[in-house]
């Protein structure tokens, strides 16, 4: 009996050991979000300051990824699991926090001279705190695609006096033509601080020319 109750006790402690083994470490770090949506079978990438690249597979429900955004996080590596996007290891991540969205660009020069990008359809646009949020969607599917709010330095709007920006896409010459949407996050506050109260969207159009959106910061 005694020899049963000794072997019973050595089976738990292998047992517990095992179990021990087996626990995923949970790991802390901050990163920028990548996005790959319609290229290589990637969509969402979080490129770690450590080097690393991670691709969320589960995440807080309703959180909102954007390209350029910087998380602080809390995940695990899902070491079984195989993904068909060859960038990064897939993970869960159990606690987020957005630490700031996607700086704009300034160009000093005015939007003639500006760089002229790659058609996009604009779907939506919002504030949200110190962030301009929008929808986009665009033709491609075989390459990488940059979008970059840009800041026109040398014009305002008479009217108003307010900074006038446009969305640069950059299509990286894709040659593909499924249609595609992207949110984008990027970051107002520098003209928050600056005291603006409104500022100026040009908006591209299939026909060659632009609309204007007026925002109105003065809540934020």
């Amino acid at each position: 009996m005694k020899q049963l109750i000794t072997a019973i006790i050595f089976l738990l402690v292998i047992l517990t050991s095992c179990n021990r083994d087996d626990e995923v470490p949970v790991l802390t770090g901050e990163g920028t979000i990548l996005d790959f949506s319609g290229t290589g079978n990637c969509n969402i990438v979080i490129d770690m300051d450590n080097g690393t690249q991670l691709q969320p597979l589960f995440y807080p429900s309703g959180f909102l990824f954007t390209s350029g955004q910087r998380l602080h996080i809390q995940y695990q590596i899902l070491e079984n699991n195989i993904s068909s996007c060859e960038k990064g290891q897939a993970c869960e991540i159990l606690y987020l926090e957005e630490l700031s969205c996607k700086s704009f660009i300034t160009f000093n020069g005015d939007s003639v001279s500006a760089p002229v990008g790659d058609l996009f359809f604009l779907r939506d646009a919002l504030i949200d705190g110190n962030c301009l949020q929008a929808k986009v969607s665009f033709s491609g599917g075989c390459r990488n695609h940059y979008f970059d709010l840009v800041r026109i330095k040398s014009e305002t709007n008479d009217t108003i006096s307010a900074p006038v920006f446009v969305i640069n896409h950059n299509a990286n010459n894709d040659p593909c033509e499924a249609f595609l949407t992207r949110y984008l996050r990027f970051d107002i506050s520098p003209i928050i601080s600056e005291g603006y109260k409104q500022f100026i969207l040009k908006v591209p159009l299939a026909n060659g020319n632009s609309k204007s959106l007026t925002f109105d910061i003065s809540d934020t």
